[in-house]
């Protein structure tokens, strides 16, 4: 259950973005990320992150190309990893507000556009979608661990040095 306090600071941000159209550029969003990103007090997601119940009909168009963000490695990855696993991220929820703020449909179109770039709950999240399907975990139980908030657990620079380790990569490459 989230707290008073939670709730009040989500509401106060999209009153904010509602009566103030100029700071949906701002770091209004990017505070709501990272409370969204404790997962404190959490059960599960809100009813408008939304995400597709079916795998897509026709194969997905490629997420961006992780080079592009080679100067941030926990970027270059979480898109290297998000281009692995375009399915997965197509039915699962976004944990941040882009749903509402740039009508994301799943937390694949982070991915397709910059988005990903700026939130670290999005490359959390496609983090762990990533390493859950290594384990096998169905679709159904990685979104429900998504809306339990599991991702908040990863560490994003501990796990873009160790991926770039182990793919003998560097961001540059």
């Amino acid at each position: 259950m989230r707290t008073t306090t939670e709730i009040f600071a989500v509401a106060v941000i999209l009153l904010s973005l509602v009566i103030q159209p100029s700071l949906r550029t701002s770091a209004a969003p990017a505070t709501y990320c990272a409370l969204v990103q404790t997962g404190a007090g959490a059960t599960g997601s809100s009813p408008q992150q939304p995400y597709h119940n079916q795998p897509p009909s026709a194969p997905l168009p490629k997420t961006l190309d992780p080079s592009q963000f080679s100067a941030d490695p926990t970027t270059y990855v979480a898109y290297s990893v998000a281009r692995e696993v375009p399915e997965i991220l197509y039915q699962v929820p976004c944990a941040c507000p882009c749903g509402l703020r740039e009508h994301h449909q799943s937390l694949y179109d982070c991915f397709r556009t910059e988005h990903g770039h700026d939130c670290d709950a999005c490359k959390k999240e496609a983090v762990f979608c990533f390493e859950a399907q290594k384990k096998g975990m169905t679709v159904l139980a990685i979104r429900e661990a998504i809306q339990g908030f599991q991702w908040t657990k990863i560490n994003l620079e501990e796990y873009a040095k160790n991926y770039l380790s182990d793919h003998k990569a560097t961001p540059a490459q």
